[in-house]
């Protein structure tokens, strides 16, 4: 009797056991965030991609609700600045998703080279976007005066959508001489040594 009694004292008196589960290191939290930013920024990247046209499409219907009178200007702005618009909205978005996946810090690049390769990027359809908005300043002069594109060399209107044509092709040429020197050259000279900033001046003197 006194034995049961002193070995149930002592299974009373010793302390439970109990086994606790082990927490996540700091390395696997970290790695886990980033498996989901690399996830996120990729579903965002195809999005982007897939709906870069519709994002365009959708703000120009926005656009024509809210400025009805704008009707045929609008319609002409989506037929000749849809496609270029729409590659200039996927670069930017883009850009986002590489901000999400922080590629930057996942490839151990140097600060500021994930913005110069976006830049240089971005450089293409916004040359695209220079030539085809001044097609559209050209179109709206000539809608506006009233003018006729059809007519003979030996009429007036002929003349002076000549000059309006070739005005609006000399702008074009220097906008797109800007956004040469900036987005491309310049940006090239980050990954190269010559100096961009000559090349620049000399492309913009050959042009005036």
């Amino acid at each position: 009797m006194s034995s049961s009694l002193a070995g149930s004292s002592d299974s009373v008196g010793q302390p439970l056991s109990t086994t606790a589960a082990p927490s996540p290191s700091p390395a696997d939290v970290s790695s886990s965030s980033d498996q989901w930013r690399v996830f996120l920024g990729l579903a965002l990247l195809a999005a982007s991609y897939v709906f870069r046209v519709e994002v365009v499409r959708f703000s120009l219907r926005v656009a024509r609700r809210v400025l009805p009178s704008l009707l045929v200007w609008l319609r002409e702005f989506e037929k000749t600045l849809l496609r270029p618009l729409s590659w200039v909205v996927f670069v930017l978005l883009a850009w986002f998703s590489v901000y999400v996946m922080d590629l930057e810090a996942l490839l151990d690049m140097d600060p500021g080279l994930l913005t110069s390769i976006v830049t240089l990027l971005l450089g293409l359809p916004l040359i695209w976007v220079v030539i085809c908005f001044c097609n559209y300043v050209t179109w709206g002069i000539v809608r506006v005066k009233g003018w006729s594109r059809t007519v003979s060399k030996d009429d007036d209107d002929y003349s002076r959508v000549m000059i309006i044509t070739e005005g609006i092709g000399v702008i074009k040429v220097l906008l797109v001489a800007t956004v040469v020197s900036t987005c491309i050259v310049d940006e090239v000279g980050h990954f190269t040594d010559f100096d961009s900033g000559q090349i620049s001046t000399v492309a913009v003197i050959m042009v005036e």
